[in-house]
This record gives C-alpha cells, sequence and structure tokens, in this order.
C-alpha cells in the first residue's frame, strides 16, 4: 500500500528567539522560538549529542533556511514554519522551516534531516 502524503501547512512565522545550547536535562539541542502574531511555539529540540553529524547538519539547515551567516543573524527574521496542521500553538506540528518566497525559498525539513543521520 503507498504512504499517504503529509499534509503540510506554510504559515509565516517570526523567529523571536534562538537558543543553542544544553537543556535542563544536559542535553545538546537547538530550538527556535516563532511568533504567529500573538501566539508562539519552540520548534526543533532535536537531541544534538553524538558523532553522526547530525548536529552540524541541523545547525547548517536552520541557517541556510533563514538565510543567515551565523546565529546572531537568526533572532528577527521571518521564514515560513512548515507544519502538520495549522494550529498556532506548541502543538503546531513543525516539519521544519522555509525562507520567504522572495528570499529564495530554501526549505528544512528536521525529521528527513534526523533520518539521515540516525
Amino acid at each position: 500500500m503507498p504512504e499517504q502524503a503529509t499534509q503540510r501547512y506554510e504559515t509565516p512565522v517570526k523567529i523571536t528567539d534562538v537558543f543553542l545550547g544544553f537543556e535542563g536535562h544536559g542535553i545538546f539541542t537547538m530550538t527556535l522560538t516563532v511568533d504567529f502574531g500573538g501566539s508562539q511555539a519552540m520548534i526543533g529540540g532535536y537531541n544534538l549529542q553524538g558523532d553522526t553529524g547530525f548536529a552540524a547538519a541541523f545547525i547548517r539547515g536552520v541557517l541556510q533556511a533563514t538565510g543567515s551567516n551565523d546565529i546572531t543573524q537568526i533572532k528577527g527574521k521571518t521564514v515560513l514554519l512548515i507544519s502538520r496542521n495549522d494550529r498556532h500553538s506548541a502543538s503546531v506540528g513543525a516539519l521544519g522551516i522555509k525562507q520567504m518566497p522572495f528570499d529564495g525559498g530554501s526549505e528544512f525539513l528536521f525529521d528527513e534531516a534526523a533520518a539521515r543521520y540516525r
């Protein structure tokens, strides 16, 4: 039986904060806080520990999809949030992020990158 395609929603969001470091349980991670124009959600949050190359690929993917040359340029960027649903809340079901079409449209899908390194 063919695999059913995941429904995708693209919603413009502003990245209001970036975290790259060790979260409360000591796990090395990167999260982006995105604003939908009144409500916020944190996306990303993947475990970046280990020697698989996933950490570098994840950070590089976020930089490219935000059109940034370094991590300090990410905050304040407007991107398209690619999600499984159209909820504007913490349960957004984030699949990834994508540059705005007028910025080049580079896309980064979180699970796709994770699957390549696991």
